[in-house]
């Protein structure tokens, strides 16, 4: 039974404890990267660590936790991170590396050229590969049993409904669609949002069973056009209640 281990415990979480766990595991992660890249560099695995090390460390972490919260990370923990938000790993971690390098060279710490680099690439694999990972296993146990649907409209009515089926037990979001250009790319609990004219591309890769329109903010005609422009496309289309 999945009731009773670690990982369902993670799950079943409340959000705010899910972040404490996150970021205390990133801090972690961020300090054990540059510990290991350092190592590396030297061929030695014991070394003292004084003040200017200690704010040299102290600036990477806070700049690279930094980013993860600015970047929507924190909003995206666990189960509902998507691997398009891997991107934003690879976004922080390149400021991680530039506020190493020069944090050494403002606090006068010795910081080998290349450790940045080395260590660049051990923090991708540090924070991103545990996120893929669990993702990946709660994929499996959880969603392959759930539906791929679609949700058409990226405003308040879109985002509650995403949650609520995220919640549930039939139905699993895997894309929202929008035709607002300023809403598209914005990640709602780790699901992405696309224009509906790249519908035909995400339906070869998700073969979604459902479209769900949860659009509120419109006129009853501007609603019957926007069904009749839907109805051309090969899935069924229904509309969430008001």
């Amino acid at each position: 039974m999945l009731s009773h281990t670690p990982f369902n415990f993670l799950l079943s979480a409340d959000r705010r404890l899910k972040r404490t766990i996150t970021i205390t595991y990133d801090v972690v992660a961020i300090a054990f990267s540059l510990y290991l890249a350092i190592a590396l560099r030297l061929n030695v695995y014991t070394f003292d660590l004084d003040f200017r090390e200690a704010l040299t460390l102290l600036s990477t972490i806070v700049v690279t936790i930094g980013c993860f919260i600015k970047l929507g990370m924190y909003r995206a923990v666990l189960r509902y991170m998507m691997l398009p938000a891997l991107s934003h790993i690879f976004l922080a971690v390149f400021f991680s590396a530039i506020t190493l390098a020069l944090s050494g060279f403002f606090f006068h710490t010795f910081i080998p050229r290349s450790v940045p680099f080395i260590y660049a690439g051990l923090a991708i694999l540090t924070l991103g590969f545990p996120r893929v990972l669990i993702r990946s296993v709660y994929y499996q146990l959880y969603k392959r049993k759930k539906a791929n649907v679609f949700i058409y409209g990226a405003g308040s009515a879109g985002r509650d409904l995403t949650y609520a089926l995220i919640q549930g037990e039939e139905y699993h979001p895997v894309a929202i669609l929008d035709d607002d250009p300023a809403k598209i790319g914005q990640i709602f609990f780790g699901i992405r949002v696309y224009p509906s004219s790249e519908f035909h591309e995400l339906d070869s890769l998700y073969s979604p069973k459902k479209v769900l329109l949860a659009v509120n903010n419109i006129s009853k005609g501007e609603r019957l056009r926007l069904l009749e422009k839907l109805s051309h496309w090969p899935v069924e289309i229904l509309s969430v209640p008001r």
